[in-house]
């Protein structure tokens, strides 16, 4: 029963004939396209994603897309799912396992998350994917500085964190015109869960000096009690908008695009 859970993107990708978007006339220039999903279906939200990917509208297309799943564990694309989490517990609680197209760790993942996905065009400079995340990461802190007063800080190439505690990880994907680059914030998961279906390394939490994965991560609604998927989304698109030089006062948002998934075609 649990293994037909863990079904491919290039079965998922097919949920997205049965999916609608809905927008108004575009007041945004055309290389800038924004997303949210209306739908909590791991499934249906990557296959959303590996579409903006594989398809985009222009060659200098950039997009945001700002989206969350249920109850789920997220595997990357080499992972094994029975060393990294704990199938026949998820199974008998209805959580999905889903395997990603990109790199990095499992991770738990609820409606206390947000997620976001930044894709844009590859440039063939040397230090252009470094400058891309690095771009990617300021638009993240700067919105959580703004809209919070939150003072995050990259970590590495992977990881935003607040006194020293981790609220953000990512991962990425290449192809040959583009760039991925996806994540999570931490706005007020489960940790109970968190803990209860992921089977991280001991040895390699040991080297880092602790004693679980709960232990390294912070939820942001601890820090500002009011936060929320809804309104940390609309910060990381002001923010987004504002690397693009784009006037948030003159903005429309009808020029969002929400896409809603026909119930029939995911049950």
């Amino acid at each position: 029963m649990f293994v037909n859970k863990l079904k491919s993107l290039s079965i998922c990708r097919k949920v997205y004939r049965g999916l609608t978007t809905t927008t108004t006339t575009t007041k945004i220039p055309s290389q800038i396209s924004v997303y949210k999903s209306n739908s909590s279906n791991p499934f249906v939200n990557l296959a959303i994603e590996s579409w903006l990917f594989s398809e985009p509208k222009n060659d200098d297309e950039h997009v945001l897309y700002l989206w969350r799943n249920g109850p789920s564990v997220i595997i990357g694309q080499f992972q094994s799912a029975w060393r990294e989490c704990e199938i026949k517990k998820m199974d008998n609680e209805n959580v999905h396992l889903v395997r990603r197209p990109s790199g990095g760790g499992a991770v738990y993942q609820d409606l206390g998350n947000s997620i976001f996905t930044f894709i844009s065009p590859k440039k063939n400079n040397k230090n252009a994917n470094e400058i891309n995340i690095e771009n990617n990461n300021n638009i993240l802190i700067n919105a959580l500085k703004t809209k919070y007063n939150i003072n995050a800080i990259a970590t590495g190439r992977n990881d935003l964190c607040v006194d020293d505690l981790k609220i953000s990880g990512a991962a990425f994907r290449n192809s040959k015109s583009r760039r991925l680059h996806h994540g999570t914030m931490l706005l007020n998961v489960d940790m109970k869960a968190l803990s209860n279906y992921l089977t991280p390394n001991k040895v390699k939490l040991q080297s880092k000096g602790i004693s679980s994965v709960q232990a390294r991560v912070l939820n942001l609604k601890t820090v500002v009690p009011t936060i929320s998927h809804e309104n940390v989304s609309e910060a990381i698109l002001e923010s987004f908008l504002k690397h693009h030089n784009i006037d948030i006062d003159t903005f429309d948002n009808d020029s969002i695009i929400y896409i809603d998934e026909d119930s029939d075609l995911v049950k």
